[in-house]
C-alpha cells in the first residue's frame, strides 16, 4: 500500500503542469496593442503614449519579450493574484476608487506575469496580466492597463 501511494505521488507531481509551462503557452506569439483600459479617477497621463502604442505589436517568444521599440525584456516571475483581497485592491486603485470589472475582469482571481521591461525600455511597460480564463490578457502601463490581443 505505502508503496502505492508514493508511486502516484511521484506520477502527480511530476505530470502537473507548472503555472509557468502553461503560462508561456498562453502569452506565447504576437499580440496587437488594441485598446487603453482604465479603472477609478484617471488623469490621462498615459493618453498620448497609449494612443501611440495602439496597433503595434508585443512578441513574446521562449527568449524575450519583444517590445514595440525594439527592446527585448524578461519574464521574471509568474503570481496568481487573489483580486478580492484589500492590500492587493489598495495597492492597485489606491485613493482613486477603480475597479477590476472596469477592465473587464470578471474572474475573482488572475495570473501575473512579472518582468523587466519597466526599466528596459522608455515605454514604461510593465507586467501582463491574464484573466477571465486566459480570455483576457492587457500588458500595464504606468498603473493603467493595454488589451493585448492575437
Amino acid at each position: 500500500m505505502k508503496l502505492r501511494l508514493v508511486v502516484l505521488l511521484v506520477i502527480t507531481c511530476f505530470s502537473a503542469p507548472t503555472w509557468t509551462a502553461s503560462v508561456d503557452e498562453l502569452i506565447s506569439g504576437t499580440w496587437a496593442i488594441a485598446e487603453l483600459r482604465t479603472a477609478g479617477v484617471y488623469s490621462g497621463g498615459v493618453q498620448e503614449r497609449a494612443n501611440q502604442l495602439i496597433g503595434k505589436t508585443i512578441k513574446v517568444e521562449d527568449d524575450g519579450i519583444y517590445l514595440p521599440d525594439g527592446v527585448v525584456c524578461q519574464r521574471t516571475g509568474v503570481i496568481e493574484q487573489d483580486l478580492e483581497d484589500p492590500d492587493f485592491l489598495d495597492y492597485s486603485f489606491g485613493s482613486f476608487g477603480g475597479s477590476f470589472s472596469e477592465l473587464g475582469i470578471t474572474d475573482s482571481q488572475a495570473v501575473i506575469v512579472e518582468t523587466d521591461c519597466w526599466g528596459k525600455s522608455d515605454l514604461l511597460l510593465g507586467e501582463i496580466w491574464i484573466a477571465n480564463d486566459s480570455n483576457l490578457i492587457f500588458i500595464t502601463i504606468e498603473g493603467q492597463w493595454l488589451l493585448l490581443e492575437r
